[in-house]
């Protein structure tokens, strides 16, 4: 049997080989509810048959980050209760780490996290990419299937109620139309190394400036740092004018913040059910999923898709909305990230012309 100082050592070592997570309180919350439930698996591991690129991948970081989570949290407590000769709580956490570390260090030495300093676009093929067996697609109730059960205009008559209404989240609303922000993104926060306040408004003469900055970047490793969407201020899309108002009283700037996203998700799937029903659930994601197949239909697929959705690589473009369910957007002039988005040739490029006849009217609101 090994002694506490021995299991103590081992249960560092492993911690050691853990980056530390910088999560949103959601995403350590998810994280450490998946490992609770691997550990209960008979044996704990990311990969399972028929899980689709998604789960494996929630399970591998839930694997990573919530484990670095219960050695720091049981490391503390052993540390703390032998300064105060508490031999029970030392005991107690003793018998804790022991079981984090049997049970998945062998995982981690499967799925170990990447280095530190390495890029995403430099990692080999994950596990799930190389194991045999059927590779599920993206799940059916994804909101990237719901696109194509709502109306053209759906986003335009969910904007007109909140009008009518006179809806406690306009502003929110109206940033939602005209980008692909995550609802995440309206929580202040640290990210990327800053205090971020929420989304940034800014008029500069005959542009709107949305600047978003992601919350999915794990320390500043991922993502575009910051991105910034420019949009025509003189256009007629209402959510756009009134935008451009709320800059106005701020003199030239403004911020669109909540204090917690949980409000504004229930108040929206009320909304959007008195304007669509039962067909689909409205949330923020929705919103996002319909942006960036509008913008496939505006600029075509690639990096500057990928820049208004703040990811690092344009292959991640993919898993959101079709290009065959997107509206041109006349609004829209430019997006750009702080750290432009890594070219692929994963992503096909479905290169539609701005200079095609018209804007689509769908696309307005």
């Amino acid at each position: 049997m090994s002694s506490a100082s021995e299991i103590h050592a081992g249960a560092v070592t492993l911690f050691d080989r853990l980056p530390e997570p910088r999560l949103e309180p959601s995403s350590k919350k998810l994280y450490l509810e998946t490992l609770g439930r691997m550990m209960a698996e008979k044996i704990v591991d990311p990969l399972r048959s028929g899980d689709a690129r998604d789960t494996y991948n929630v399970r591998r970081a839930a694997l990573h980050a919530g484990t670095w989570i219960l050695l720091k949290r049981h490391i503390d407590a052993f540390r703390l209760a032998s300064e105060t000769g508490d031999r029970t709580a030392a005991g107690r956490a003793i018998r804790v780490l022991a079981h984090i570390v049997a049970r998945c260090e062998a995982a981690i030495d499967r799925d170990p996290p990447m280095n530190r300093e390495q890029s995403s676009f430099a990692s080999p093929p994950s596990r799930w990419s190389l194991a045999e067996g059927p590779k599920p697609r993206r799940a059916k109730t994804s909101k990237k299937h719901a696109l194509k059960m709502l109306p053209a205009n759906w986003a335009i008559l969910i904007w007109e109620k909140a009008q009518v209404e006179n809806w406690k989240y306009l502003d929110a609303l109206a940033v939602h139309i005209l980008s692909p922000v995550r609802p995440a993104e309206f929580v202040a926060g640290q990210r990327d190394g800053r205090e971020v306040a929420g989304v940034e408004l800014r008029l500069k003469g005959d542009v709107l400036v949305i600047g978003v900055t992601p919350v999915k970047s794990h320390g500043g490793k991922y993502g575009t740092g910051e991105t910034a969407i420019q949009i025509d201020a003189k256009s007629d899309v209402p959510a756009v004018a009134h935008l451009v108002a709320l800059c106005g009283r701020g003199q030239g700037r403004a911020i669109v913040s909540l204090g917690s996203t949980n409000p504004m998700r229930k108040a929206l799937a009320k909304l959007g059910k008195k304007v669509l029903g039962d067909c689909v659930v409205v949330t923020g994601y929705l919103f996002r999923h319909q942006y960036l197949a509008d913008l496939k239909a505006t600029v075509g697929a690639g990096s500057e898709v990928a820049a208004a959705a703040g990811h690092c690589t344009d292959r991640t473009q993919a898993r959101y909305g079709r290009v065959e369910h997107g509206r041109r957007r006349s609004e829209f002039i430019s997006a750009t990230g702080k750290r432009p988005p890594k070219a692929t040739s994963v992503v096909k490029v479905l290169a539609i012309a701005r200079s095609r006849a018209g804007p689509d009217p769908a696309s307005r609101g």
